[in-house]
């Protein structure tokens, strides 16, 4: 197999520049089950006085030869000013005849753009690590203030070990969470370690797709 690069009309120059400094990402870490899967995330902070719209990351892991055995991107769509997210991309699938060594993990901040409301109006709360059924869930309440209906909520979860290290995560899109309301969701993780040692924190955003009102 021959692989040739080449730029197109979804290439982009990314300069130099404080610009990189705009998101400071306080922790990451990635884990590898022996079902195949990987799982974690980051700590990320808007260190700005302004919204950051179109954030995005790029995940690489290689083997112990240095041999790329996955890549995953998406966009991380909003973070407030001053605002501190637990993200995680969710459960990503290994091939199976590879074993990772090594992840790199970049966090490319976004530009600053408008949002409507002047704070998050979406929070967390009691989240519980349920290891009874064939998966492992963390179910959690995710709660609406505002007065209006929100059609879907991007809900990340970090689970981390008695020394705060990042070993699981998880993240799902909700179904609409009702004005003044809240909603009970199941969040699919995968960690390592005992269950009853380890710690579950999360973050609930307005994914692109999001639609308030409805």
């Amino acid at each position: 197999m021959e692989i040739y690069p080449s730029l197109s009309a979804y290439s982009a120059s990314l300069p130099g520049g404080k610009w990189w400094d705009n998101i400071k990402v306080e922790d990451w870490s990635f884990v590898t089950t022996s079902s195949g899967q990987l799982a974690g995330g980051a700590v990320l902070t808007n260190i700005t006085d302004r919204v950051l719209t179109g954030t995005f990351y790029i995940l690489t892991v290689s083997d112990d030869q240095g041999r790329v055995c996955l890549v995953a991107k998406d966009f991380i769509n909003m973070i407030l000013p001053g605002e501190t997210l637990n993200f995680s991309p969710g459960l990503l699938r290994l091939p199976k005849t590879v074993a990772a060594s090594k992840v790199d993990f970049l966090i490319v901040p976004g530009e600053f753009g408008e949002y409507a409301l002047a704070y998050n109006p979406l929070s967390t709360s009691q989240p519980l690590l349920d290891v009874e059924g064939e998966s492992p869930l963390v179910r959690v309440n995710v709660l609406n203030n505002l007065n209006a209906g929100i059609s879907t909520v991007l809900v990340s979860v970090l689970i981390k070990d008695p020394q705060g290290k990042i070993v699981g995560g998880g993240q799902i899109l909700t179904d609409r969470v009702p004005p003044n309301g809240s909603l009970r969701v199941a969040v699919p993780v995968a960690f390592l370690g005992d269950p009853e040692t380890l710690t579950v924190t999360t973050s609930a955003s307005l994914p692109a797709s999001a639609t308030i009102g409805q």
